[in-house]
């Protein structure tokens, strides 16, 4: 990642708007997600053909259980490419070869925890800024433009997100300068456990008042 924002910055120094990388990720309520890695850049500087070997270090990466559908995208003066994954069962499959921007702070970028009632969902990364020895009279963040915005099918319990969009879609603006860090916690309600459970209650309450009032006719 470093190495390739060193070229990257040096190649395109003179340049405006040149580099441009989001990712969307969309969970549902059902433990699963869709993935949008969006990569960018300025048409003076490639063709559609050389996006898979520029950002070749951080583009999605295929596996058995992980499939990418590639499509190309243009914007203002710019040209690229989006790739979108759609990982299910997320408590056995991470996001960390998805989401590639993203290092994990721990041995998973997210980790699920299964209770009987609700499952919580923590997403934990971290993109460390970019550091020069020598100096650059240019702002990093002109040249290289990333944000990652995530769309959840609740409310979130807890976040770092600079920007809500709304109460359950939230955005990370990277500042290059530093290292950046992206914490979510959110909680899904395991609905159908809390139906049949309430049902069963009701059903043992009236079973216990029927017998009850049987002992008093008796």
């Amino acid at each position: 990642m470093k190495k390739l924002l060193l070229t990257l910055v040096l190649t395109m120094i003179f340049t405006t708007g040149c580099v441009k990388t989001d990712t969307i990720i969309t969970f549902d309520n059902k433990g699963n997600a869709v993935v949008e890695n969006n990569f960018l850049i300025n048409k003076e500087l490639g063709t559609y053909e050389k996006i898979d070997t520029i950002f070749e270090d951080i583009r999605p990466v295929d596996n058995e259980n992980i499939k990418t559908e590639k499509t190309k995208i243009t914007e203002d003066e710019m040209i690229g490419a989006k790739y979108t994954t759609a990982v299910s069962e997320l408590q056995q499959n991470d996001l960390k070869d998805v989401v590639r921007i993203l290092k994990p702070q721990g041995g998973r970028l997210l980790t699920v925890e299964k209770n009987f009632f609700y499952d919580k969902y923590r997403l934990s990364g971290y993109i460390e800024g970019f550091k020069s020895e020598k100096t650059i009279d240019v702002n990093i963040n002109d040249l290289y433009q990333s944000k990652i915005r995530v769309k959840l099918p609740c409310k979130p319990k807890s976040h770092n997100a600079q920007t809500l969009i709304s109460d359950k879609e939230l955005v990370w603006q990277i500042d290059y300068t530093k290292d950046n860090t992206i914490s979510l916690e959110f909680i899904l309600l395991n609905y159908l456990t809390i139906g049949l459970t309430t049902l069963a209650a009701v059903l043992l309450i009236c079973l216990g008042v029927f017998i009850i009032k049987s002992k008093f006719r008796s």
